[in-house]
């Protein structure tokens, strides 16, 4: 029991990690704030964080 409840927390934060953080954040940001100039300026923001340092692990 206990190693079945270890491997499938592991594997959930793996899918959670999978994800680049800036795309998370942008994503929750647009949710909050629904003015598209503030959007853009997030969505903007989060591109150059992906380009700056690509697909980013949990490292």
């Amino acid at each position: 029991m206990a190693r079945d409840n270890s491997r499938s927390y592991s594997d959930h934060s793996h899918r959670i990690c999978r994800k680049p953080i800036a795309q998370r954040q942008s994503h929750i940001a647009s949710q909050l704030y629904p003015v598209t100039k503030i959007r853009k300026n997030l969505g903007r923001q989060a591109n150059t964080f992906l380009k700056k340092w690509g697909q980013t692990d949990c490292n």
